[in-house]
């Protein structure tokens, strides 16, 4: 039988891009189109970059690189800490959540 089993695009809400800090591993361009080889149409970036994601300068340069670099859609984490519950809200509309 020639059956075809017909997804609309997955979304991966665990990927490690890598970027900033550690891109020999991977990066937004390389982990977005593994993604899209493999029926993902939307990931959502860990914050354990380097630096982490736990601010706002960081949250805005995570951003841009994957403004830049991303083959698909995307969203961007933010990591807590005990320092950063003051900028949470701030960036709250722009985060995919908070990663704990």
């Amino acid at each position: 039988s020639r059956r075809i089993v017909r997804l609309p695009g997955l979304i991966d809400v665990h990927v490690h891009a890598r970027e900033p800090g550690a891109e020999h591993k991977e990066d937004f361009s390389t982990c977005t189109a593994a993604a899209l080889a493999g029926g993902i149409t939307l990931i959502c970036a860990m914050p354990n970059t380097n630096p982490a994601c736990v601010d706002a300068d960081t949250f805005n340069i995570v951003k841009e690189l994957a403004a830049a670099k991303a083959r698909c859609d995307y969203a961007i984490y933010l990591g807590a800490t005990e320092d950063n519950y003051s900028i949470i809200s701030e960036l709250a509309p722009d985060a995919a959540g908070l990663k704990m």
